[in-house]
This record gives C-alpha cells, structure tokens and sequence, in this order.
C-alpha cells in the first residue's frame, strides 16, 4: 500500500499482510518480490486474509457501528 495513505498503512501495519511503497519505482520492486518470494507472498495474504475474517465479520462491523451511533447520540 502507499505509505502516505494513512488509513490503508495502519490496516497493513496491523495485519502484517502488504508491503509499502512511495512511488511506482518501489511499487514496481514491490511486485518483483511478490514474483521471486512465493512462500512469502502466501504468507502475507494469508496474514491479511486472517485479519480481515478477524476484524471484519458483519457481527464485528455492527456492533462497531451501535458503539459510534450510541456514542454519537450519547447513550454510550
């Protein structure tokens, strides 16, 4: 993911399943690793995959909105 996308760079950082890059010359390295590291590759997706079954479950999703929609009118 691009590092200057915040909110993307987190969800990498917690997942541990993507790498970084600035520019498309590192996008570019990025996507020769992923082709010479196949373990390393299946890895990292499965990482992310793990996260995202984790973290973002319809249940898990909702009950994240009622806490902001209770916070938000005050109830929380």
């Amino acid at each position: 993911i691009r590092e200057t996308t915040s909110v993307g760079a987190a969800t990498v950082a917690l997942s541990n399943g993507g790498l970084y890059f600035n520019d498309a010359v590192e996008f570019a390295k990025e996507v020769d690793y992923f082709r010479h590291h196949r373990s390393e590759t299946r890895e990292l997706g499965r990482q992310g995959r793990d996260y995202v079954v984790e973290n973002y479950t319809w249940d898990r999703v909702l009950v994240r909105f009622e806490d902001a929609l209770q916070d938000v009118l005050g109830e929380g």
